[in-house]
């Protein structure tokens, strides 16, 4: 009879074991789904976006090959003049020259010569200076971008940043981005959803067994009713450090972040069975509330009043990740178009230096050098008048003094020769030779010119 009550008391204590056995596995894993995919989320949120990672491409620089172009195929006369355009003193307009002149006249794509002015140079000069306006605006364009890459980015961090911790600018080491239990995991609660951070200590904290509720021992007895910011922060260490074993070392894309805040969203009334826990991470299907009162089953936070107004955005955090998410979208876009506008650049480039190598290059030869003399030489020899001892001082330049008429002149087979060298050129006239630079073939007429270039 003994034997017989001793086995049946060993059996109800074997069966009280099992249960128990069972109620701490079932704890252990209450709450194991939401919190992987809230982990995910946290681990992607943390890993900070650089310009570097988001993009190669880079702000294409000003479109000054273009303008030089513009410049060197100026007419002689604008071109040798004081002052151009907003170069308005002889000091800048004579520095901008300088740029593309002497040791600076060879480029990577060619070199600058100033060639002699025709109807092809002029209609070269009017296509140059269309390319240039394009080739503005398209950096322009690429300026705007480019700063609205580096706005997105900055933009991105503090929304995923908040989204962590509540604010923008602040992180887990202080107790302040948590609250009571009553108010930021409970419905109706005023930090309820408030960062990632809290809802974690919410779902992963309470009276025992809760805080096996994630996994075992990922969180801490102490936030339960009553709990103050103290005790969540307790808690939240704990689950932290089982969250951040594993390290994410990519950064956040757009579809990541999708994925990993729609993970979460799946997770909310996935427990439950009455439709006040259909608004609530974690718990059980017996919970009254997300008090952390009782057992593993109010470890939660409840979204109810937050998701009654509206839908998931409606969540502080969550509404932060979804911001990024678009900013990020967007930044993307504006990467991709920064890489077409620099393209494009590159190309209106190849345009002009095209452009410029059409335009005929007339070579200064022996005898188009003694034509211009000419003139220069007459004049040199008219300024000594009737001062004989100065017309003398000038015979190198082929000067001798007229007895009879009493001026100096230029001597007269001096005089024979230049006038022939002269007719020789005008005979070529409308001939350029055939050096056009690194395009060599020549263009007959401005028209032709004008046809390649328009």
């Amino acid at each position: 009879m003994q034997m017989r009550l001793w086995l049946r008391t060993l059996a109800v204590a074997i069966l009280m074991l099992e249960h128990t056995i069972m109620q701490r596995t079932k704890a252990a894993n209450e709450n194991k789904e939401a919190f992987e995919a809230l982990c995910a989320m946290y681990r992607l949120a943390k890993n900070t976006i650089n310009r570097e990672q988001l993009t190669k491409a880079t702000l294409p620089g000003e479109p000054t090959q273009i303008e030089n172009l513009m410049l060197v195929t100026l007419h002689r006369t604008n071109y040798t003049n004081a002052t151009f355009g907003s170069w308005n003193t002889k000091q800048a307009w004579s520095d901008r020259k300088r740029q593309f002149e002497g040791d600076n006249a060879k480029s990577e794509h060619g070199e600058y010569i100033i060639k002699e002015d025709s109807e092809a140079k002029t209609a070269g000069h009017l296509r140059l200076s269309q390319l240039l306006q394009v080739a503005r605006r398209t950096r322009e364009q690429a300026q705007k971008l480019d700063a609205e890459v580096n706005q997105a980015v900055t933009d991105i961090n503090n929304n995923l940043n908040a989204a962590l911790f509540g604010y923008n600018k602040s992180d887990d080491s202080s107790e302040q981005i948590f609250d009571t239990r009553a108010n930021a995991c409970v419905k109706g609660g005023g930090k309820v959803g408030m960062s990632m951070a809290s809802d974690m200590a919410c779902l992963c904290s309470g009276t025992t067994p809760a805080e096996d509720a994630c996994c075992k021992t990922c969180g801490d007895q102490t936030y339960a009713a009553g709990g103050t910011p103290t005790e969540a922060k307790k808690g939240y260490d704990i689950t932290k450090e089982v969250c951040e074993k594993v390290k994410l070392t990519t950064q956040p894309t757009a579809a990541a972040l999708t994925a990993a805040v729609a993970a979460v969203l799946q997770q909310i009334g996935n427990k439950q069975t009455d439709t006040n826990g259909r608004t609530r991470l974690g718990g059980g299907a017996t919970a009254a509330g997300c008090t952390g009162a009782s057992d593993q089953h109010t470890a939660c936070v409840d979204y109810g009043t937050l998701l009654a107004t509206g839908s998931a955005e409606k969540i502080p955090w969550v509404g932060k990740v979804l911001t990024a998410i678009q900013t990020l979208q967007k930044a993307e876009s504006d990467t991709k178009e920064l890489t077409v506008l620099a393209s494009k650049l590159d190309q209106l480039n190849h345009q002009a230096w095209t452009t410029y190598d059409l335009i005929p290059r007339q070579d200064v030869t022996a005898t188009s050098a003694k034509s211009q003399q000419l003139p220069t030489l007459e004049s040199a020899c008219s300024a000594a008048k009737d001062n004989q001892k100065a017309c003398e001082n000038l015979k190198e330049k082929g000067c001798v003094f007229n007895t009879e008429t009493k001026s100096c002149e230029l001597k007269k087979d001096a005089k024979a020769e230049l006038e022939k060298a002269s007719q020789e050129i005008g005979g070529n006239e409308g001939k350029p030779a055939n050096t056009t630079g690194r395009t060599s073939f020549v263009i007959k007429t401005p028209l032709l010119l004008a046809f390649l270039l328009f």
